[in-house]
């Protein structure tokens, strides 16, 4: 059954979770440095296969993690936003075009938890496939089959 406190993660503050986030995207960054800079000519088919599993792997994890975000930017709840200003913003920086926004937001606010009116928690619209992406286990062909 999906638990809407285990998503939110322990507590911490907002300073906290941005120095986290952050460090974390450094790290991502520094090996992805790494991978680029170390030759895979010479470690053989059996390896390449095993490495093009891990990437494929981390790319599905990444794509959870950018419909997580595009849900808390749809949905804030931390502030009060104001979407159509942010969507501009997000397409610009991502160098993605509107309808790509916008098919992002439409599936993030069906993976992600909601609120009744009464601002109640609610599992995700489609929790089986909100846990998949999470964890990885699904690509982008899989999401839009669904």
């Amino acid at each position: 059954m999906f638990d809407i406190v285990d998503c939110m993660g322990p507590f911490m503050s907002a300073e906290q979770a941005r120095e986290r986030i952050c460090s974390a995207l450094d790290a991502i960054d520094a090996a992805h440095e790494a991978l680029r800079q170390t030759p895979s000519d010479v470690v053989g088919n059996a390896f390449r296969v095993d490495f093009a599993e891990r990437l494929e792997a981390q790319d599905r994890l990444n794509r959870g993690l950018m419909y997580r975000v595009f849900g808390e930017i749809a949905d804030p709840p931390d502030e009060v936003g104001c979407v159509p200003a942010v969507r501009g913003i997000l397409r610009a920086r991502l160098r993605i075009p509107p309808r790509e926004v916008t098919r992002r937001f439409r599936f993030a606010a069906r993976l992600r938890p909601r609120r009744s009116l009464t601002g109640a928690p609610l599992a995700p619209e489609l929790p089986s496939l909100a846990a998949a992406v999470a964890a990885g286990a699904v690509g982008e062909d899989h999401i839009r089959a669904v």
